[in-house]
């Protein structure tokens, strides 16, 4: 059986990757759309009603929605470089990184802003 390596040498259009979510490792976002529906009142109550065991789904999980954490206090550069190597282990050739919009423009504005990062790992 080829390896990863030697399917993306005869391939060499095929991206195979990993991606990151910014939400999801940095943490201590707000001012998105997923901070609100995590603190809004209406749509946890709502969560943990369509989450509550019942008659139909008895062994149901009950989900209670969380802000994003902490994360980014502890956050350092080589957390990122050590992924890098682990994907070019594995024979990956892409790696996806979320830019958190609130981040980048954390004011309602109407500016467009176009950013492009490409890294060869």
């Amino acid at each position: 059986m080829p390896s990863n390596s030697d399917i993306l040498q005869r391939h060499s259009s095929f991206l195979w990757g990993a991606a990151t979510s910014s939400y999801q490792v940095e943490g201590g976002i707000i001012n998105n759309d997923w901070d609100f529906y995590t603190k809004s009142k209406a749509i946890k109550n709502r969560i943990s009603t369509l989450t509550t065991p019942n008659v139909f789904y008895k062994n149901i999980t009950p989900v209670t929605l969380q802000p994003a954490g902490e994360a980014v206090k502890a956050w350092k550069p080589q957390y990122y470089l050590k992924d890098f190597d682990i994907a070019k282990y594995l024979g990956m050739n892409t790696f996806r990184i979320g830019l958190e919009w609130a981040r980048i423009e954390p004011k309602k504005m109407c500016g467009i802003i176009q950013i492009s990062i490409t890294i060869k790992i």
